[in-house]
């Protein structure tokens, strides 16, 4: 009963339709090997096989490796069945834990993107990369490519088409980088002991004026060490570094690479203490062994300042000189040897680019001197009956709209003076008390008749030099100092004059248009002019007062020169000044003490004075001309 009911239900399913199809499978075999399927080296036959090779250093055992590597990779690639030679890549010299600077590897990398790779074989995981990153992001990479590309690292027998090879990369490569790391300490280790025992490590091949020899010592190489004292010369000489790079590049004069000189070179030559026969080591350090990228050390480690570790090429005193200069000028202190950094203590720059940073008041107060220090200020005087392309009047001629009752415009110029602290009275609280009793009267000073007073008596001691010698005023003033001094003392006093006269004594005798220098040291309203017959003659500013235009050239070949300040020479010799009303002395470091006069002179006096501006002499006819600042243009909305 059970059968027949079977039948007739399989009967019913079939009754009125077609008989069912069976389904047929049509296989396509893969052509290319994929990231998921891809199999083994071993397993591979008719591929193209590249090798990398890799030593980190120069030396002969690494090089004979090197060697090694190329050779075996050659030959076994050429003799086994089914490999064709794709290339041997090999970088000698190479760090491992950076890939940036190995070229040959980007190279195979490359060529492995262009399709001319099936696989990469090389020795092991360090010699592909010490960077656990770098090894999986190249794994990986390598492996999404069309086709896969693996890598085979034969002493660790790690395929990375493998299934497990990932797992097993990321542990090796790990070991890798932490052995990297273990190498980069046991190096810094080895070098900080080089340096506690006064062993330099220095590239000399980078550093003009010296050679290495045979037994690693430092050789001066004279036509080098020409051009460096040539440079600290005329830095004492006065010049800017700017200058001197001019100065070198127009004597035909190339940097050790063959390159024309610039500042910044300059003064790194200039605050180099090798120069001196010192060392100071651990200037940089390597904060990451992966990058190697090298830091400015600013106390993460510590420092070594040898001295005397090598002959020197400038003399010491000329060195400390040369700093002194530099320090003076950019408000900063030489750092490294202890002995220098407390000479230093005494001279304090506070502001960068402030040259009267040591002036202090001689002024009696209430029966003392007030002694305090001056501080510079800059002020704004605007300017009238100035006009110039900015102007409402420019614009109105250039578009035709006249906007002159609509704005308003102000032309100003700046200029520099130095007051007294003691002019401010003394705080109480969160008051500024000024009165009689507290503030000081000394007078406020104009920064251009400071440097103009400064250069003055530079021009006295210069010519009174020249024609009295050792009864000149400067060497009777050197006695005084030496008379008055230790004998310990004397040697640095010596040594500071035999400094200062060159520079004194290279003070140019005529201005950049040819002409005399004229130094009156007075303004033009005290100096009058005569004619041949001995009557006098109206001066540029009593011109000016009258509103009479001025004999231009005969002015300009009697004006007095406004001298450009040497601010080198007052870095560099001026320990201490102290004002006293309209004198300044100025304490020097040769001992002696100099005086100034004419401090107290304001912008007005210096109307008729002349300049060299612009390619051409110039005369001063009014005071924002004096101050040669840039003008300040200002226009506003009328209310």
């Amino acid at each position: 009963m059970t059968q027949t009911k079977i039948f007739a239900a399989e009967m019913s399913c079939t009754a009125g339709t077609e008989p069912a199809l069976k389904p047929t499978i049509t296989v396509t075999p893969a052509t290319r090997r994929s990231m998921q399927n891809a199999a083994p080296l071993k397993t591979q036959t008719n591929i193209r096989v590249a090798a990398y090779c890799r030593v980190s250093t120069s030396d002969e055992g690494q090089q004979t490796s090197y060697t090694r590597q190329k050779s075996f990779y050659s030959t076994l690639i050429s003799e086994h069945p089914g490999w064709t030679l794709a290339g041997i890549y090999a970088d000698s010299d190479a760090s491992g834990t950076n890939t940036d600077h190995r070229l040959n590897f980007q190279r195979m990398i490359e060529d492995c993107k262009n399709g001319k790779i099936d696989y990469i074989i090389t020795k092991s995981i360090s010699r592909f990369a010490r960077n656990t990153v770098d090894t999986l992001n190249y794994v990986r990479m390598l492996k999404q490519l069309s086709p896969a590309i693996g890598i085979y690292f034969e002493k660790e027998n790690v395929d990375t088409l493998n299934a497990t090879g990932e797992l097993l990369l990321t542990i090796l490569s790990a070991l890798a980088q932490d052995e990297s790391r273990s190498i980069s300490d046991n190096v810094r280790w080895s070098y900080a002991k080089k340096f506690q025992s006064g062993i330099a490590h220095c590239n000399l091949k980078g550093m003009m004026g010296y050679d290495k020899g045979e037994n690693g010592q430092w050789l001066i190489n004279e036509q080098q060490a020409e051009i460096v004292r040539l440079i600290y010369d005329l830095y004492l000489a006065g010049n800017s570094a700017c200058k001197i790079a001019r100065e070198l590049n127009s004597r035909g004069i190339r940097t050790l690479f063959g390159r024309q000189w610039e500042a910044s070179a300059i003064m790194r030559m200039l605050r180099n203490e090798k120069y001196a026969g010192d060392c100071e080591l651990q200037k940089t350090i390597v904060k990451d062994f992966l990058t190697h990228y090298s830091y400015k050390n600013l106390g993460e480690a510590p420092k070594y300042y040898v001295r005397n570790h090598h002959v020197p090429i400038i003399p010491r005193e000329k060195w400390d000189k040369v700093q002194m200069m530099i320090a003076g000028l950019d408000g900063t202190r030489r750092r490294g040897c202890p002995e220098h950094e407390e000479a230093q203590k005494k001279r304090t720059v506070p502001v960068k680019g402030r040259t009267f940073y040591n002036l202090c008041c001689g002024e009696e107060v209430n029966g003392r001197i007030c002694s305090r220090p001056f501080y510079r200020s800059v002020y704004n005087r605007s300017i009238s009956g100035y006009n110039d392309e900015r102007s409402l009047k420019s614009e109105a001629l250039r578009t035709g709209i006249d906007l002159s009752g609509k704005m308003s415009e102000m032309y100003k110029y700046t200029f520099a003076v130095w007051r007294c602290a003691g002019r401010f009275g003394e705080k109480k609280g969160n008051k500024m008390i000024r009165s009689g009793n507290h503030s000081c009267t000394a007078p406020i000073l104009y920064e251009i008749a400071l440097e103009q007073s400064f250069m003055e008596m530079l021009y006295r001691l210069k010519r009174n030099y020249e024609f009295a010698g050792k009864q000149s005023e400067l060497i009777k003033s050197c006695e005084q100092s030496l008379d008055y001094s230790g004998s310990e003392h004397h040697i640095d006093i010596k040594t500071n004059l035999g400094l200062f006269l060159p520079c004194i004594l290279k003070l140019p005798e005529q201005n950049p248009a040819g002409m005399n220098i004229n130094v009156f040291g007075l303004d033009c309203q005290d100096t009058p002019l005569r004619n041949a017959d001995g009557t006098l003659k109206t001066s540029v500013y009593q011109s000016l007062k009258h509103n009479t235009p001025p004999p231009e050239p005969e002015h300009i070949a009697h004006a007095p020169d406004l001298l450009p300040f040497d601010r080198g020479i007052y870095t560099a010799f001026v320990e201490k000044a102290t004002v006293y009303g309209d004198t300044v002395e100025y304490q020097m470091t040769f001992g002696g003490r100099l005086k100034s006069s004419g401090n107290q002179r304001k912008l007005e006096h210096f109307q008729g004075y002349r300049s060299f501006l612009d390619g051409q002499t110039q005369l001063f006819l009014d005071t924002w001309q004096v101050s040669s600042s840039t003008i300040q243009y200002r226009r506003t909305k009328k209310k």
